[in-house]
């Protein structure tokens, strides 16, 4: 788990698996939304729960490598980066982040509901999965540009 990575940088391998899954999301996203444009409901449902599960369960992986291996501040600490704007770019990257991930559950989980009781979805579906996709797409994004500034901009 903390031996180097494969990206080539001083990153640690949960760092290295976890951003490369973020920078694949939108893709899966993408993917699983186009089996939904293409009327195959039941494997956009799946995909979207699997995507789901897969997420929670890499932000997990994440999240116990970041605090075992000494947390935000030891990685911080070893970069030129100014703190304060590394700061305020983090709060925001886990305010959309947390954001998206809880609606993406709760739409995941009622929209599964609807479909077993109506054979549909609620009216807002696309509406509120657009906003997620867009959502875990910024995160995404500022994730792979967290670990571009701390592992590839950023040494000092």
């Amino acid at each position: 788990m903390f031996e180097n990575g494969f990206l080539g940088t001083s990153a640690p391998f949960y760092m290295d698996l976890s951003t490369l899954y973020f920078a694949l999301l939108p893709v899966l996203m993408a993917m699983a939304v186009l089996l939904a444009v293409k009327k195959l409901f039941k494997a956009h449902a799946y995909s979207q729960m699997g995507l789901f599960i897969l997420t929670i369960i890499v932000v997990l992986y994440f999240e116990i490598g970041v605090r075992l291996d000494g947390g935000y501040f030891a990685y911080i600490e070893k970069t030129s980066l100014p703190k304060d704007k590394m700061a305020i770019y983090m709060i925001v990257h886990i305010f959309i982040a947390l954001v998206s991930t809880l609606v993406w559950g709760y739409h995941t989980i009622r929209s599964f509901k609807e479909f077993i009781k109506t054979k549909s979805v609620y009216i807002n579906h696309k509406v509120v999965g657009r906003f997620i996709f867009t959502g875990m797409t910024i995160t995404s994004f500022m994730g792979v540009g967290v670990y571009w500034l701390l592992f590839v901009q950023g040494i000092s």
